[in-house]
This record gives C-alpha cells, sequence and structure tokens, in this order.
C-alpha cells in the first residue's frame, strides 16, 4: 500500500569498519558519534552535523515537528563543499519527496532531494538508492552517506522517522554544540551543562539553550526564528537565557505538557515564544503573561511556569488540572491499581 501521507528521511548505509555515525531514531532521539543519546524535543532546526570528511564539509539540517504524540523528523538539509577543489551542493529533502520516492522511483524525472545551490550536479555527487522504507544518499566514492527513512501516518509500512549519517573517512569530529552529533568521546555537553545550569544532569535543558541561541541555522519556521530572536536579543545575559530555558522548557519537553497546551491551544512553539518574551523580560511583560496563562490554563503545573503566572495574577482565575477536585494523577492511579 502507498505512503499516502509519508514523512521523511533516514540515512542508512552500510557501515564501514572505524567508520563515524550519528542517527535520530523515533525522530527525536538522537545518537552521537559517542553514541550517547541527545532527547531533540524541539520543533526546530539544528546543526545535527557540521563536520569535515574526508575532503568534504558535509551540513545536515534536520527540521523536526510536533506530531501527537511526539516530534518526527520533517525535514533535512544538507549542504556539501568540497575543501580542495570549492565546489559546492545545497539542497533539501522534505516529507513528499522521500516518500515518492519511495513508492514511484525516479518515474517522471523524480528525486528524494532537491537541489538549491552549487555547481556540483546531483548525479555528479551522489548515487541515490531506496528500500521500502528508507531513501540512501551516498556520495559518489563512498566517502559519507546520510539515510532518510519516512514516517508513515497510516501507520502501514513505518511508524519510525529516522536519520542517519555516516564518515568513512578518520577526521577529527567536531564537538557539541557546533554539531549535535558531537566529538567521540562526548563529554563536552555535561562540561557545558555544568556550567550553564549548575547541575550537569540537566542536559536536557543545554539542549533547549543551544537550539534557541544558535544563530547560524536558518529556522523556516517563524516561531523559531523569533523564538532564536528573544532568547539572544532579549535576554541580557547567560544567566537571564538559562533562567528563561528553566522557566518555558517544559512546553516543549514533556509531553504531558505540549500534549495539554495543544489541545487548548494552538501550537506549542507558540506558547514557547510567548513564555520566552515573558521570562526575557524579566517577568514584566502581562501581554505575554496573559497569553501563557490562556495557554497553560486547566493544565497540570508547569513547575517552574505555572507559578510564576499565578502570582503575576496576569491571567484571572488560572486553574491547574490539580485544582480539578476530581483530577486523579497518573501517579495515583498507578497506586491504586
Amino acid at each position: 500500500m502507498k505512503f499516502a501521507a509519508a514523512i521523511l528521511i533516514a540515512v542508512f548505509v552500510t557501515v564501514a569498519e572505524g567508520a563515524n555515525k550519528c542517527a535520530i531514531q523515533d525522530g527525536h532521539d538522537l545518537e552521537q558519534f559517542s553514541k550517547r543519546t541527545l532527547k531533540m524535543m524541539v520543533p526546530c532546526k539544528y546543526n545535527a552535523v557540521l563536520q569535515q570528511c574526508g575532503p568534504y564539509k558535509v551540513t545536515v539540517t534536520p527540521g523536526q515537528r510536533w506530531l501527537y504524540p511526539t516530534y518526527i523528523i520533517d525535514s533535512v538539509w544538507i549542504a556539501v563543499e568540497n575543501t580542495e577543489t570549492g565546489h559546492t551542493w545545497e539542497g533539501r529533502s522534505s516529507n513528499k519527496l522521500a516518500a515518492l520516492y519511495i513508492v514511484k522511483g525516479e518515474e517522471g524525472g523524480r528525486s528524494p532531494i532537491s537541489k538549491k545551490e552549487g555547481d556540483y550536479n546531483t548525479e555528479d555527487l551522489f548515487t541515490i538508492t531506496s528500500t521500502t522504507k528508507d531513501v540512501t544518499i551516498a556520495e559518489k566514492k563512498g566517502v559519507f552517506s546520510i539515510t532518510v527513512g519516512p514516517f508513515d501516518f497510516n501507520g502501514n509500512k513505518n511508524r519510525d522517522s529516522r536519520m542517519e549519517f555516516v564518515c568513512n573517512a578518520e577526521d577529527e569530529l567536531e564537538e557539541y554544540p557546533k554539531q549535535f552529533c558531537g566529538s567521540k568521546e562526548g563529554k563536552e555537553i555535561k562540561v557545558r551543562t555544568e556550567k550553564l545550569f549548575i547541575n550537569k544532569k540537566r542536559i536536557d535543558l543545554t539542549i533547549m539553550h543551544d537550539v534557541f541561541t544558535d544563530t547560524s541555522v536558518v529556522q523556516t519556521n517563524p516561531l523559531c526564528k523569533e523564538s532564536v530572536r528573544i532568547l539572544t536579543q532579549d535576554c541580557a545575559n547567560e544567566t537571564e537565557r538559562a533562567e528563561a530555558i528553566k522557566t518555558c522548557h517544559h512546553i516543549l519537553d514533556s509531553n504531558g505538557h505540549t500534549e495539554c497546551v495543544v489541545k487548548f491551544a494552538c501550537d506549542p512553539m507558540d506558547v514557547f515564544k510567548n513564555c520566552l518574551q515573558y521570562a526575557c523580560s524579566g517577568y514584566t511583560d502581562e501581554d505575554a503573561c496573559e497569553r501563557v496563562g490562556q495557554a497553560i490554563d486547566m493544565c497540570r503545573e508547569f513547575p517552574e511556569l505555572t507559578p510564576k503566572v499565578k502570582e503575576a495574577n496576569c491571567y484571572k482565575d488560572l486553574l491547574t488540572a490539580e485544582d480539578n477536585p476530581y483530577y486523579v494523577s497518573k501517579k495515583s492511579k498507578k497506586n491504586k491499581n
């Protein structure tokens, strides 16, 4: 049966001995080169790979979206520069391109990637193959490959949105946060977390901080773009930025909270953007506070956010799910059973 509304890609290839591999599973679980897994709970773009691989500088930028009840890969931007010759190729894949290629192949000149810029011809740089579950875009001589595995909305083929990058050259790996795939050791994210948030276990906060402070990524979602601007320009310093992330992160990275926001509001990124605006104003922007309060009303408490909105009294009669006398938490249900 066809992928009626299938979604994007993953990158899978035969991995040579000693190759470096970074992969995304389940749409948001990024396994770094070091094998450490990062939870990428953001509906925006980030540089998974920004790495020299043989003669090429390769950039792989996945773009994610929220699809109840989780995140999936929605697009992948690929940029390749041959640092020896100066030749370049830039382009992207999308849900539709990858899914249609899997179903129909090269019929009508179809391709799973669309070139946007550069002097390399796609067919001169890449070999493209596919299976019933994924598309592989490999450099002609096998220096690197990107495999993209689509998500099938109908659940007939594949419910796992995946992506994988493999470099078969032995170049030194760039550290996190320059690329989210990180270095071979992968220790730098813990050091960075301890510096930003004191508690080195709060890697989740560091990930969100680094997505929304990276001004080098071109965010095509206006809400992502505005969130980056607010965090980097309206927050005065790193202390304020860290505080804003601690206040707002549950909106995006706690499924239960995200589901509630989507149910009673609309786009979780809209609520997150308003929350950053409120936090970066020093909690003085009453309009942003009211918009946040309206979005989180009747949701279970957001640990750092709900108390601030209640104290500000910017949204009258703000209630949490716990205020409902008939509310029973999941934990209580388990205890009863």
